[in-house]
């Protein structure tokens, strides 16, 4: 039997390999996170699929889900990883290299055809690592400072993203030409961040084996946690369709308002990137502390009111609502990563998390392919507000069980 790393006896403090951990997540959300944000549907590599080689509507959502498909390919690699008693570490090292040679290829090849699928491949590489992230901070971080620190490795995540942002669109400016250059200087984060992350303290996967089903039978042997996250599944639902719309609507002809690929970064990515940072800290203090689902109920309002400004016909309106954006994705990342972590024991961690990111996955896949659809019949504005009534029925799913969040562990 496979058992957790020990912890320090002072559950305030971190252990040796917690403090390990923690300072190679610094490294990882420092070098990666830059990438994870240019390949979703509100970065940079939909922008060029938009404005630079002008994809089909089918394509540009293909574009859009395939960071999901990852996700939902996620289940399959954590239980290969356990049954063959593979490093989690170095799995992340391997699919960061895999995103990273996707990448180069582009640097050399401008071919709209090319960039779609080898792009597709990379995106869907680097979707598939983030249960090994989370078996990390539950094996080598104690519950009751681990809300803490994700918060503060996820921040300086974020201060990467903010700049690394800000110079490809100063590199930018009003054209994407030059992007070659731009998915160099993102390839080579990655190279490095794989190297890193390879010598992380050694990240043992403990899994039921490879059957996605035994997996995701947890959402029915396990009520609430079926519950939450069939409440959860609709939010997302809502909030994965409209973010590569919102990249649609700035950067696009036929739908959109074809702003500047500058501006678009600022507006999508630095924004957002900046409230996400100044909110993470207090999210993850909240995290630790606070009823969850009343936590996940706060997050909620704060995405269904930044979908309803966006997409407003106003470039003030759409900057408040990606302040908003920004504030409800600083608790989301926090809650998303950790909140498995209140109901796995130990040595299931894994499969709890590979469960929440396979049905990430599928609504991410289901919400882009169905929302670029809809906005050939339906107007932009009237599919992004049944967004929000989504957004908002979800949350109120959440109250019956209001009382349930006041007996999960404070973390």
């Amino acid at each position: 039997m496979i058992t957790e790393p020990a912890q320090d006896n002072n559950k305030h403090t971190l252990s040796q390999s917690g403090k390990r951990w923690v300072l190679g997540d610094v490294f990882r959300q420092t070098l990666s996170t830059p990438v994870v944000q240019a390949a979703s549907g509100s970065g940079l590599l939909l922008l060029l699929a938009i404005q630079h080689f002008h994809l089909s509507a089918f394509e540009k959502s293909l574009h859009a889900i395939a960071f999901p498909i990852g996700m939902l390919l996620a289940p399959v690699l954590v239980g290969l990883a356990g049954s063959k008693q593979w490093a989690g570490q170095k799995v992340m090292a391997l699919s960061s290299v895999i995103t990273a040679v996707a990448l180069l290829s582009n640097c050399f090849w401008e071919n709209s055809t090319w960039y779609l699928y080898s792009i597709l491949c990379g995106i869907i590489s680097l979707g598939t690592f983030y249960p090994f992230v989370t078996n990390g901070w539950q094996s080598h971080v104690h519950a009751s400072v681990r809300g803490k620190w994700f918060s503060i490795t996820r921040s300086i995540g974020s201060l990467s993203t903010i700049g690394i942002t800000a110079l490809i669109a100063w590199f930018l400016g009003d054209s994407t030409d030059g992007y070659q250059i731009v998915l160099f200087l993102l390839a080579g984060l990655l190279c490095i961040c794989a190297a890193i992350l390879w010598r992380q303290p050694h990240l043992t996967v403990s899994s039921n084996g490879n059957n996605i089903l035994r997996q995701i039978s947890l959402l029915w042997r396990y009520p609430i946690f079926g519950y939450i996250s069939f409440s959860w599944y609709l939010l997302g639902l809502s909030n994965l369709s409209t973010i590569p719309l919102r990249n649609e609507y700035l950067a696009g002809s036929a739908h959109g308002l074809e702003y500047a690929p500058n501006l678009i970064l600022v507006i999508l990515v630095i924004i957002p990137t900046v409230f996400e940072l100044l909110s993470a800290l207090v999210w993850g203090r909240l995290f630790d502390r606070m009823n969850f689902i009343i936590l996940r109920q706060s997050i909620n309002v704060f995405f269904a009111l930044s979908i309803g400004l966006f997409f407003l016909p106003s470039i003030e309106m759409q900057i408040l609502g990606s302040v908003l954006f920004g504030c409800a994705r600083g608790g989301g990342s926090v809650a998303w990563s950790l909140w498995v972590t209140k109901f796995a024991p130990p040595n299931r961690t894994a499969d709890y998390m590979a469960v929440h990111t396979f049905l990430t996955g599928t609504r991410g896949i289901i919400g882009p392919l169905i929302a670029f659809q809809m906005i050939e019949i339906f107007s932009m504005q009237a599919v992004t507000l049944s967004c929000v009534g989504l957004t908002v029925f979800a949350t109120l799913l959440l109250i019956p069980i209001i009382k349930v969040g006041k007996n999960l562990p404070a973390s």
